[in-house]
């Protein structure tokens, strides 16, 4: 299970970087375009069955949550990380239920792509999670 959590970890670590780096410099705005910008892309060119396949992406990535929050729950034995984890998780379902709800609200019609997305919480949560996987790869790799 260390293996899987280390592996979760890293990737995650390694791909919300590109993000992390772009926010501390201050460039993250550029970055949010070309992002929203693909999105807008692929659901032209999905079409009908963009909403269908949201659905899919959505509940693969709270799949995926869940299980690295279950595996840094089995695997941490560190208290302080634990409770880190556990805010993480209470900040991550709000986070979710705000996607879906916006994404719910952008099939409806009743915002624009634009919007479906608020900026300083997508943020909030990169460097939230950008700060945890580190941690606990850290944890994994010096401490037995």
């Amino acid at each position: 299970m260390k293996i899987i959590l280390g592996i979760f970890a890293a990737s995650i670590f390694l791909l919300y970087s590109l993000y992390f780096v772009r926010i501390i410099r201050g460039s993250q705005e550029e970055f949010e375009e070309e992002l929203l910008g693909a999105l807008a892309e692929w659901m032209i060119s999905t079409g009908e069955a963009a909403r269908r396949q949201s659905v899919y992406l959505i509940a693969f990535a709270i799949l995926l949550e869940i299980t690295y929050f279950l595996l840094t729950f089995l695997v941490i034995e560190n208290p302080l990380l634990l409770a880190f984890t556990g805010a993480m998780v209470l900040l991550e379902t709000l986070h979710v239920f705000s996607i879906i709800n916006n994404f719910v609200k952008f099939f409806k019609g009743s915002i624009v792509l634009k919007q479906l997305f608020e900026w300083r919480v997508e943020r909030i949560c990169c460097m939230v999670f950008f700060t945890h996987s580190f941690l606990i790869l850290a944890s994994l790799i010096f401490i037995r």
